[in-house]
């Protein structure tokens, strides 16, 4: 006699998915006053509500997700997309205050659950390209780079906020994953031909010679010229940073 069996079926509750959809520079991707979010069919994964979602709201697939959190009926998952362009890109100083579940995730599952002493925050990355800037921020990581150089015509073409000391700033790698924090102790400004060997040790690279330094600036500024159109002499005026390290994002 045949005997009834009743099938299992794995059932997920009721929930809501959201996408914590950060650029490089973690502006929050913000659509209709809030992050991407979307009701969970019954039975489905919320990861997969968000994939199945994303072309038709964003014109793109979502990366894969960084970081992820659970918080009754809402599930939130954490990503870095250099390629975002629907949308409102809010600042991280300022969607930091304005959405409390996305800083939460932000903080547990970017800066391994490192509390910044303020949402006053930069996110940025040294250099202009990923490679350059991962080498850099090796320099920071490891204790011998403790300064940083600018150029203020550059800044000033590209919009880039002036720093300031006391800033507090999340360097990334280049592709946007946060590496360490650090805060800005001081800030000189001077023409390159008088940037003196201060500078040059702070920086941390190469054999850490005032010579070195200059060259290496020379060619890399002498880059940026070409490319934007803005001619760099030896007049050309510098921001001159030093910084302090706060912490180095790991979970132990």
């Amino acid at each position: 006699m045949p005997v009834a069996r009743a099938r299992c079926v794995l059932a997920f509750p009721a929930m809501r998915a959201h996408a914590v959809l950060l650029d490089v520079t973690h502006r929050l991707l913000v659509l209709d006053g809030a992050p991407f979010a979307v009701d969970v069919p019954a039975g489905e994964r919320p990861l997969r509500a968000l994939e199945s979602a994303a072309p038709a709201r964003l014109g793109r697939e979502l990366p894969v997700p960084l970081c992820q959190r659970v918080d009754g009926d809402d599930a939130w998952f954490g990503f870095v997309d250099d390629t975002l362009k629907t949308g409102e890109l809010v600042p991280l100083r300022s969607w930091a205050t304005r959405f409390p579940a996305p800083w939460t995730l932000y903080i547990e599952g970017m800066l391994g659950g490192w509390q910044p002493p303020t949402t006053d925050l930069v996110a940025f990355f040294f250099g202009n390209e990923p490679r350059l800037a991962s080498q850099l921020a090796h320099h920071v990581v490891k204790g011998t780079k403790r300064g940083t150089t600018s150029w203020v015509a550059l800044a000033e073409h590209e919009g880039w906020d002036s720093m300031t000391a006391g800033l507090v700033s999340i360097v990334t790698d280049g592709f946007g994953i946060p590496l360490c924090a650090i805060r800005t102790t001081r800030i000189e400004r001077a023409r390159f031909r008088d940037a003196g060997p201060e500078i040059a040790a702070a920086e941390g690279e190469g054999d850490l010679s005032l010579d070195d330094w200059r060259a290496a600036h020379l060619h890399y500024f002498g880059g940026e010229a070409a490319r934007t159109g803005i001619p760099f002499t030896d007049d050309s005026e510098l921001e001159l940073e030093y910084f302090e390290v706060l912490k180095v994002f790991q979970r132990t």
